[in-house]
């Protein structure tokens, strides 16, 4: 486990992923979109296998699922991340790295002493959260009012423990 509670890290991705990304969102009516590979990242559409093989390079984690979705300040539906949270047992093991492609919300956390912290996500920035914080995020912000996420995880639950 990680030393902090949140770190931040502005211009995550090259200008050639975000976009794969964005569009990769865009082009979906789904709102949430899953991925899980249980060799390598390759095993993903090659958007998120890319995603994911820069992000491991640049936090040194690994990562075996991933999340890709809309959140629109017009949708009927009301997430769950609005609600306060933590996230699966399961996806504890690293940060939490959620990754805001384009769009802006509030990510609301709270310290283990119980402290409140807020911070601005925006495009290109990811956050490494500590998945024992409870935290959540707010509707989308500004004028587009959408907010695009990539969540990259590792499942504990779908890892070979006995294999060589």
């Amino acid at each position: 486990m990680t030393e902090y509670a949140i770190e931040v890290l502005d211009g995550f991705f090259p200008e050639e992923i975000l976009q794969a990304l964005i569009e990769k969102v865009e082009s979906s009516e789904e709102r949430k979109q899953e991925f899980r590979w249980t060799q390598a990242p390759e095993d993903a559409p090659p958007v998120i296998a890319a995603a994911a093989v820069f992000a491991a390079g640049r936090l040194d984690l690994q990562f075996n699922f991933a999340i890709l979705k809309w959140y629109r300040a017009s949708d009927d539906y009301q997430s769950l991340a609005y609600i306060v949270h933590r996230d699966p047992e399961e996806l504890a093991s690293i940060p939490l790295v959620l990754c805001t492609l384009k769009g802006e919300a509030d990510l609301i956390y709270w310290q283990l002493n119980g402290a409140e912290e807020r911070i601005r996500c925006r495009p290109n920035m990811v956050v490494l959260l500590d998945p024992r914080l409870e935290h959540q995020v707010t509707p989308p912000l500004g004028p587009d009012g959408e907010r695009f996420l990539l969540f990259l995880g590792l499942d504990t639950s779908r890892l070979d423990l006995g294999a060589a």
